[in-house]
């Protein structure tokens, strides 16, 4: 063979090769993966009935398979064009759905995502339940009580996340503050005689429940309020409080020489001083459990009672809660 046959042969074989190499190149290219979806956090904030779950992560566009689903239960299927009355809105990094009350079976539970034939991560709302007692004595038997009945949830699974995104929330609809308030007590002061004031409040109680949106306003007669933020294993309570006008009747009798008076005004209901309004809840990372706790302040008669100069007495008052269960 010559040396120019030869010389096109070896190109012949290498221009084959190279067309072997490029059909394997292209038979082996690996197929791009999708995405997995991922469930990173999430967030709750309560409104009346019902609360928002706020879900952060990787969802995916939004199509007629998006599911939130709650314990193995979707929510109402959503569409491109209709997401459903339980999903209010749908981004790929955060989609915001309404769910129910924290009795309600899908209250709470185990929440995963679904978007196109992927399922994403599992976490778990949890829900608590609990007592908070606020004591308020007084002189004698003078005394002012609520029993905060509270709900709350939260995803409690640790994230990586410091800082809540979505605006302070408030205990969950179904907690209510139970007051009860009533006696009397006694006081002296010097003047040209000796004066002894009585007070006696009537007995009084009652059941006040959360009002929506949960702040002050005017001409408002009554409230059970609070504002919390869950961040860091606690709930941090930033404001709980109630108000309620005249629940009662405060009698003062006066008596001094040489006369005796009696005057009555309508008594309101007041609820924790603001030194015990703003306290955390802390989570046993163990059990989930909400530990125990308790505060104290005191505080001079709040009815009218006068005693001469340094001899007014301090009374203990004391915002206290025992350990909160999960349900």
């Amino acid at each position: 063979m010559s040396r120019k046959g030869l010389f096109s042969c070896v190109l012949l074989i290498a221009a084959a090769l190279w067309c072997a190499s490029c059909e394997k190149d292209e038979d082996t290219k690996p197929t791009p993966t999708k995405w997995p979806l991922k469930l990173e956090y999430m967030e709750v904030v309560e409104i009346p009935l019902a609360g928002e779950l706020h879900l952060y992560g990787y969802f995916g566009d939004s199509s007629a398979t998006s599911r939130v689903v709650i314990d193995g239960s979707p929510l109402p299927e959503a569409t491109p064009g209709n997401l459903g009355s339980r999903i209010l809105s749908w981004k790929p990094w955060h989609v915001v759905c309404q769910i129910p009350a924290v009795t309600d079976p899908m209250g709470k539970g185990t929440v995963q995502v679904q978007n196109k034939g992927l399922a994403s991560n599992t976490r778990k709302l949890t829900a608590w339940q609990g007592e908070i007692r606020f004591r308020r004595p007084d002189e004698g038997t003078l005394e002012r009580e609520v029993l905060f009945e509270v709900l709350l949830r939260a995803d409690a699974d640790p994230h990586q996340y410091a800082t809540p995104r979505q605006p302070a929330s408030h205990f969950a609809s179904g907690s209510k503050a139970h007051y009860s308030l009533g006696g009397q007590g006694t006081s002296t002061y010097g003047s040209d005689c000796q004066v002894t004031l009585i007070a006696r409040l009537d007995p009084a109680s009652g059941t006040i429940y959360p009002r929506f949106p949960l702040t002050d306003g005017p001409g408002l007669s009554n409230y059970f309020r609070s504002l919390i933020r869950f961040r860091n294993q606690r709930f941090e309570v930033e404001v709980i409080d109630v108000f309620k006008e005249k629940v009662s009747t405060l009698t003062m009798t006066s008596i001094y020489c040489p006369a005796t008076s009696v005057a009555t005004s309508e008594h309101n209901l007041y609820g924790p001083p603001y030194e015990l309004q703003t306290f955390q809840l802390e989570l046993d990372p163990a059990t989930k459990k909400i530990k125990p706790g308790k505060l104290t302040h005191t505080g001079s008669t709040e009815v009218g009672l006068i005693w001469d100069e340094w001899g007014v007495p301090q009374y203990e008052c004391t915002m206290e809660w025992e350990v909160m269960q999960v349900l």
